[in-house]
């Protein structure tokens, strides 16, 4: 994710400073042109006007509370953690009145990692999560809105709490779904398009995805639940009612994808395999 801001920023004439502790990480980026300047010393960040902090969950408030002594007064500090509440909780326990704070969630991404499966253009078309508080700088979400835009991205508010309970059926449970259809396979001769797309993201990197899952545990909890009864439901209907269930679940995707402009993999009437 860092490495594709990088990217998408340079590619709109912004200077882009990057701070890693590995060098051989900042050779790389530099090499794949994500950025102008590679660092190890936050102070290098001092006159920065928009510092982001693309790194795992449970490293984002440690790695705040390390950069923002170095900060200028006015800069606007962000984050791209999959989980909002708590993080943004604790980095506005250490942010003095001088720096502004607002968390984002670009919903995009791949399952590589590195600088290696960076693209300057994963954003566009994509949804930008900012999730504001009471204590958000009404300054902060205006200049959010228009990275966004600059990005192309299709821009949206939510409170901490409201993005942690989606992300939590959108995206985390999506996860774990991959991850139980993986393991619960009989075999994969027959598989087709159908299982490949539905377990691609098991191959996200599983100590990100382990940060994730215990920052939302409660929300991903209450999510499988309302999944557990929905599939035991939908199990003990007959003929004439499963039909019907089948038929309103297609029709409510359809109103989705035309909704949020996803199209379709398959043909009417067909099937994906």
């Amino acid at each position: 994710m860092g490495g594709s801001l990088g990217l998408a920023l340079r590619a709109l004439g912004v200077r882009v400073i990057g701070l890693d502790l590995d060098p051989a990480a900042l050779a790389a980026a530099g090499a794949r042109g994500a950025i102008d300047k590679g660092t190890r010393d936050p102070r290098d960040l001092s006159a920065a006007d928009l510092v982001i902090l693309c790194v795992p969950p449970q490293e984002i408030t440690p790695t705040a509370e390390k950069t923002i002594p170095f900060l200028q007064s006015g800069c606007l500090l962000t984050e791209v953690g999959s989980v909002k509440a708590p993080i943004a909780l604790a980095i506005e326990r250490l942010l003095p009145p001088s720096l502004r704070f607002l968390g984002m969630h670009p919903m995009c991404g791949n399952e590589g990692r590195g600088i290696e499966s960076a693209r300057a253009d994963l954003f566009e078309g994509a949804p930008l999560v900012l999730t504001p508080s009471s204590r958000t700088d009404p300054s902060a979400l205006r200049d959010l809105q228009e990275l966004g835009h600059l990005l192309r991205m299709r821009v949206l508010q939510l409170t901490p709490e409201e993005h942690d309970r989606q992300v939590a059926a959108v995206s985390h449970l999506v996860y774990l779904l991959s991850i139980a259809l993986t393991r619960t396979a009989p075999g994969t001769e027959c598989a087709g398009p159908a299982f490949r797309d539905a377990t691609r993201v098991a191959l996200s990197p599983t100590a990100l995805w382990r940060q994730i899952l215990s920052l939302n545990r409660d929300n991903v909890r209450m999510t499988i639940e309302r999944l557990h009864h929905e599939l035991e439901r939908i199990s003990s209907l007959d003929e004439r009612q499963l039909e019907q269930a089948l038929e309103e679940a297609r029709t409510l995707r359809q109103v989705q994808g035309e909704q949020r402009g996803w199209g379709s993999s398959s043909p009417p009437g067909g099937t994906s395999g």
